[in-house]
């Protein structure tokens, strides 16, 4: 069940609220209409929505989508960071549309798997998501988001940090330190599987731009 205030405590959750939010819409859904849903709640929840779309097809194999989706996590926990409890989006992001059928299509994908992580899920290990680790936590996301534009050059590899993301957030959402903790252990193989891929990704920026 949503918590008191209306948030989601689970990655079905998540997926539920914006599957309503999709089919309240006529042809397309916009990233701000898509994070409306989870307005005035917990940042959890406003983490795992990118991080979601950046990991399930079809949506999440359109090109630029996991960097905006980066973007996006970079704009939610950056402004938490600073103390904002309402995050804002520029236009030329939050207007950016996906077709109402595609967001259902990853909804329908998303669900199984979704009800499979939260089966896992508990109110465990709380010190490690709650008080002054929300911050850490944060922090770690805007790295990760960082790292998803350049891992958008390979095939595949944008997932890691994307399912980092997904982990924390849900950590976040559901209370539960044994997930953040998972998160924290995917953000650490994340970013040295970027490193250790980084001449692949500078010899792709290099021929691009030669």
């Amino acid at each position: 069940m949503p918590a008191a205030d209306g948030s989601p405590e689970g990655l079905e959750e998540v997926v539920d609220q914006l599957e309503e939010k999709a089919e309240a819409e006529d042809d397309t859904v916009t990233v701000r209409e898509a994070l409306d849903a989870f307005e005035g709640r917990t940042f959890g929840p406003l983490l795992v929505l990118p991080a979601l779309v950046a990991l399930t097809p079809p949506v999440g194999m359109i090109p630029t989508v996991p960097t905006i989706m980066g973007v996006i996590v970079v704009l939610i926990a950056g402004q938490y960071l600073v103390g904002r409890t309402h995050p804002w989006v520029p236009d030329f992001i939050g207007e950016r549309s996906v077709e109402r059928e595609k967001v259902l299509k990853a909804v329908d994908k998303s669900r199984p798997w979704a009800k499979w992580v939260d089966g896992f899920i508990g109110r465990r290990l709380q010190v490690l998501v709650e008080g002054p680790m929300e911050y850490v936590i944060a922090g770690l996301c805007v790295v990760l988001a960082f790292t998803l534009p350049p891992a958008e050059l390979l095939p595949g590899l944008a997932a890691v940090p994307a399912a980092a993301i997904l982990f924390l957030g849900l950590a976040v959402t559901s209370r539960d330190g044994l997930v953040g903790l998972v998160g924290m252990i995917v953000t650490a193989v994340g970013v040295g599987y970027l490193l250790y891929n980084l001449p692949t990704l500078a010899s792709k920026v290099a021929g691009f731009f030669g």
